[in-house]
């Protein structure tokens, strides 16, 4: 049977390679293994520090509302968390796999094989290189953000480290505009 890894990255543009990946799909009886790769995440402040409190400073130690001026020590206020950092990083992993198991459900509905995996990394393109190693996929299909020249050069483009890894053959969908 033929195994497709296919990348989805959450975005809209990620989502351009569904049509073009069922289609091959369907016509290959091929397994469909959705991939997603999570950055980690740190904990959730819920606000930013600020100053709780101004006490009075000065030389009497006292000071009056009319008299503190540069006397005054503002005291910092430690931030509130919203979650832990344990809780985000549940928290995109639990969005990530929702992510999944909606675009799953649309292939499964058109009679697709499809499993999902979602991964914590931080560098996509090893990510997805590695976990095509491990499963021994036929090939690679992702959308491609369409970065071309000195942009690409500059901030990088996963598909073209994929593409350059050699791991698989990879089917490269560019959405239209």
């Amino acid at each position: 049977m033929t195994k497709i890894l296919a990348t989805l990255d959450g975005s809209p543009v990620s989502l351009a390679v569904l049509p073009v990946l069922a289609k091959l799909a369907s016509d290959l009886k091929a397994h469909v293994t959705l991939f997603h790769v999570v950055e980690p995440v740190s904990a959730t402040p819920t606000a930013s520090r600020g100053v709780s409190e101004v006490t009075a400073g000065g030389a009497a130690g006292a000071a009056t509302a009319g008299t503190m001026r540069a006397e005054a020590i503002l005291q910092p206020r430690e931030p509130r968390w919203a979650e832990s950092k344990g809780q985000a990083i549940q928290r995109v992993e639990a969005e990530g796999r929702d992510f999944l198991a909606g675009v799953a459900q649309q292939l499964r509905g058109q009679g697709i094989d499809v499993d999902e995996q979602v991964v914590m990394g931080e560098e996509p393109a090893a990510a997805i290189i590695a976990f095509a190693r491990r499963a021994d996929v036929d090939f690679i299909a992702m959308a491609t953000h369409g970065r071309s020249g000195l942009r690409e050069v500059v901030q990088g483009s996963v598909a073209a480290e994929v593409v350059r890894s050699g791991v698989a053959p990879v089917l490269l969908v560019r959405p239209k505009p």
